[in-house]
């Protein structure tokens, strides 16, 4: 008796292991992490100038100026023109619902592609 019952539990444990293989196919899964450490050699410099008022034309003007000097600083810190891009320029009407009255805001968008990483601390500081 006992021996018929080892002889049923083993054919039931068996059955019941071919199904799970069959269920879940052999698989290997794998889970890392990779670290790469290396020192840049150029830096992309994302900048945004703003101003904000009650004229529109002042307001241009005013941003306007800001980003000749931005780029006139670029340009006397041997920065190459092609390295110098315009992402957007924006003029908008706001509308301030506390005090119901509108102003202005301009701003516009640089992008600096640096190669020379010496300059960076005069770049930004400028």
């Amino acid at each position: 008796m006992r021996t018929l019952f080892l002889f049923i539990s083993l054919t039931i444990m068996s059955m019941s292991m071919h199904a799970q293989t069959e269920a879940f196919p052999s698989r290997v899964d794998v889970t890392g992490t990779g670290v790469v450490k290396i020192t840049p050699d150029q830096v992309l410099i994302s900048l945004r100038v703003e101003n904000t008022g009650q004229e529109a034309a002042a307001v241009k003007k005013q941003n306007d100026q800001v980003v000749a000097d931005v780029l006139r600083f670029l340009k006397e810190s041997d920065i190459p023109d092609t390295d110098v891009q315009t992402e957007y320029i924006r003029l908008n009407k706001n509308y301030n619902y506390n005090s119901k009255t509108y102003n202005y805001q301009a701003n516009q968008a640089i992008n600096v592609l640096l190669k020379d990483l010496s300059k960076y601390e005069a770049v930004m500081n400028g």
